[in-house]
């Protein structure tokens, strides 16, 4: 025992030391400390983390790196160096997933610069008790443009003004219990902290988030009469704003009527605080809904429901179809939510898997927390051949905010196909498009970026990428119209 102790505590002296280097030498380095932390916790509690580290090193040519309108475009050649490291813990009591990069850029041409970024996505779950108490944690840094009327690219090879470094922290601990035969519980409670860095503009759109939740439901003993008990609490608490309170209590039955078809009967009350362009309303009500369910194969499924919620007519729609290759998935739904509700599940997104693109584009929709009414309609392909990769999402979001009762509309579709040309070598597409008309303005754009690459499988693990992308936003207003052509060349390592 004293022999452990005795390697912890070097080992401990080392994390140290590194730390108040760090705190002396770099920026940003609030997130640099959860990451150490979880580095020393994975090397001490298990030999079984695969640690990755990685490298990529790109040489960029961007004709128009301040996204300015045709005849002010500036030039650039772009250095990029990526070091970072990937990590992945698959435990008895403790899973991990880490991801952590740091984005060295230099511009030289018509600008001459130098930015860093780093990238974080840390994701772990710890079981204190078997099947009964468990920790979630969570914890994102990345870059998220500011404005959606500004200037706006996907990636950091752009200069502009219109960039916030955005770090995300979620902590949720829950019990999760089993009644015997007659029914399961899960009882959760969560703190979410948004905050946003490096400019001062938007600070009032720092966020906390307190949530709790308790769901108690039927167990086998209930064979065709389900039925499911949920209380949630949601308090969403802006820095020099006033709070934002939704609470919700439902009750739902399920009915199987045939082995395949099942009746969906809910009812409820919500009680809901949060300023209202008209302030006669109390935005808190009854609800209810009824609809079915259809299960016609064990790859096929459909609900549909309809009902009154205290904001009036209701409705949802899940349709899910799988086959050996593919995955379809239709959605419709309505909800109340906060734009910085938004923000932390954007930011929420794990890197390791394909994203979603309403997601990406247009996360921020106020430079302050305002609460949203939203309607989304989602179509999503997955399909994969013996070359191909594809995902295909196309989406409507139609966002209402309460506290002016403005209105704006988001179109758009995102691509992601992957077509392995031979053995090593792979073309990639990745595009995204969407059409947005803003509230309180005449101004409607089109935006399209896209990038199309070929790797190359230099060795087992170095790859060669040519790359062109482009970026195009096109508007009703010429003064915000742009575009720009960028070509990469450069190398990915993993060691």
């Amino acid at each position: 025992m004293g022999l452990l102790d005795n390697r912890w505590c070097c080992q401990w002296c080392k994390f140290s030391r590194y730390s108040r280097y760090i705190n002396n030498n770099i920026e940003h380095r609030e997130i640099i400390f959860p990451l150490l932390f979880l580095l020393a916790t994975l090397m001490n509690c298990s030999a079984r983390a695969d640690i990755t580290p990685k490298l990529e090193m790109y040489l960029h040519y961007n004709d128009n790196v301040s996204l300015n309108t045709s005849g002010l475009e500036k030039e650039s050649i772009i250095t990029e160096l990526k070091p970072g490291l990937f990590i992945e813990h698959d435990g008895r009591r403790f899973d991990a997933l880490i991801n952590y990069d740091v984005q060295f850029l230099h511009f030289s041409g018509d600008v001459d610069d130098d930015k860093t970024y780093q990238q974080l996505f840390a994701d772990t779950t710890t079981m204190f008790v078997p099947e009964l108490f468990y920790l979630d944690a969570r914890a994102t840094y990345s870059q998220q443009f500011i404005d959606p009327l500004g200037t706006i690219s996907l990636d950091n090879l752009s200069l502009t003004d219109n960039i916030a470094d955005v770090s995300t922290y979620t902590i949720s601990p829950y019990v999760r219990q089993r009644y015997g035969v007659t029914a399961t519980g899960d009882y959760r409670i969560g703190y979410e902290n948004l905050t946003y860095h490096g400019t001062e503009t938007i600070s009032q759109s720092d966020t906390q988030i307190q949530t709790a939740s308790a769901t108690i439901e039927s167990g086998p003993r209930f064979d065709d009469l389900g039925w499911r008990l949920f209380y949630s609490y949601e308090n969403v608490k802006p820095e020099n704003e006033l709070d934002t309170t939704f609470q919700r209590s439902i009750f739902s039955v399920n009915y199987r009527v045939r082995p395949n078809f099942s009746l969906i009967g809910e009812i409820g009350y919500e009680d809901n605080r949060y300023e209202h362009v008209d302030t006669s309303e109390i935005p808190s009500g009854e609800y209810w809904a009824a609809g079915f369910g259809w299960n016609p194969s064990i790859r096929t499924s459909m609900e549909v429901k309809a009902g009154e919620r205290f904001f009036g007519n209701t409705g949802s729609f899940l349709f899910t179809h799988r086959t050996r290759r593919t995955i379809w998935r239709i959605e419709y739904l309505e909800d109340i939510t906060t734009t910085a509700q938004l923000q932390v599940s954007s930011q929420n997104q794990d890197p390791t898997q394909p994203q979603d693109p309403s997601m990406a584009l247009n996360p921020i929709l106020s430079q302050t927390v305002e609460v949203v009414f939203l309607e989304r309609f989602a179509l999503t392909f997955t399909g994969t051949t013996a070359k191909t990769e594809t995902s295909f999402t196309m989406y409507k979001d139609v966002r209402t905010y309460q506290e002016d009762g403005g209105e704006e509309e988001v179109l758009g579709a995102g691509l992601d196909w992957r077509w392995r040309i031979f053995t090593r070598t792979s073309v990639v597409l990745d595009a995204q498009w969407y059409r947005q008309d803003y509230r309180g303005s005449e101004r409607a754009d089109k935006t399209t970026q896209s990038e199309l690459s070929l790797e190359r499988q230099i060795q087992r693990t170095l790859t060669g990428v040519i790359a062109y992308g482009w970026l195009d936003r096109n508007s009703n207003e010429e003064e915000f119209q742009y575009d720009r052509n960028l070509v990469s060349i450069g190398v990915r390592a993993e060691f």
